[in-house]
């Protein structure tokens, strides 16, 4: 749990040193990554077209920004904050916190952000 707590506090860090792109998407090619290839190949957005930007807004503290970059990456830095948190805590009392099922709860996270992930995409599509 340490680890993984780690590892999400690192992708925070990363996107506190980018600066978000002013378009709402393509912060990650300050990375070195090249343009989205499904937008650039079909000219609509991919599922995942304004997370990397809506992360860096959302450090900033810029949680209006964050949505219009990316619902989706909002909901799913508000989950991450949570297991810090919860990864904090289990780690301090050396067991899983308020929960006997973690990877049922896991799961769960999983298919809300899905869920939220693809209702945005859809709302995205019929937009273009």
């Amino acid at each position: 749990m340490a680890l993984w707590c780690l590892f999400l506090l690192s992708g925070f860090c990363l996107a506190v040193w980018l600066n978000p792109d002013s378009r709402g998407f393509g912060t990650h090619q300050q990375l070195g990554l090249p343009a989205c290839s499904f937008q650039t190949s079909f000219g609509l957005p991919c599922p995942s077209c304004g997370m990397t930007t809506s992360f860096s807004h959302f450090v900033r503290g810029q949680w209006i920004r964050s949505t219009q970059s990316s619902v989706t990456a909002f909901v799913l830095a508000l989950v991450c904050v949570l297991q810090i948190l919860w990864c904090g805590v289990s780690v301090w009392k050396n067991q899983c916190w308020r929960t006997q099922h973690p990877d049922l709860l896991a799961l769960g996270m999983l298919g809300f952000l899905y869920a939220v992930g693809a209702a945005e995409w859809l709302v995205r599509f019929l937009r273009s």
